[in-house]
């Protein structure tokens, strides 16, 4: 399996059939990864308890990888993330990317950037309105 099947393959065994043993068997004890908490990187056991809650959140969660780019021991990826949220049903949808290093059959380091914002905002968590801040008006 090369390196952009084995990412593909993280995300759909994760997230898509909640498989959690994928965790243990494919991310290295030390794992990095940046990008997905603020103030730092989540190791291994802090990612568990992300993937957790994440799940409990959006239960139906789907994510598909359009594109996975490999270089050396890197792949790029680039998804797109729907679900509905489990207290009102309410539809989400994002995209995202990310860099996964792979090291000996294991994800030994990530860096990850995702559109929270947007999941917020379709949450009814952050008014629409206050995007202006960042983009101005329309």
């Amino acid at each position: 399996m090369n390196h952009c099947e084995f990412v593909g393959h993280w995300f759909e065994q994760l997230w898509c059939a909640k498989n959690c043993q994928v965790i243990d068997q494919m991310m290295s004890a030390e794992v990095q990864m940046h990008g997905l908490a603020p103030g730092g990187s989540l190791g291994r056991e802090d990612f568990r308890a992300f993937h957790a809650h994440f799940c409990r959140q959006f239960p139906n969660i789907k994510v598909t990888v359009i594109e996975a780019i490999e270089h050396a021991d890197r792949v790029a990826i680039f998804a797109t993330v729907s679900g509905n949220h489990y207290s009102n049903g309410k539809a989400i949808e994002m995209s995202g990317c990310g860099i996964a290093r792979i090291d000996e059959g294991q994800i030994v380091e990530t860096w990850e950037s995702w559109d929270l914002l947007s999941v917020l905002v379709q949450l009814g968590e952050v008014p629409e309105q206050k995007l202006s801040i960042l983009f101005g008006e329309k």
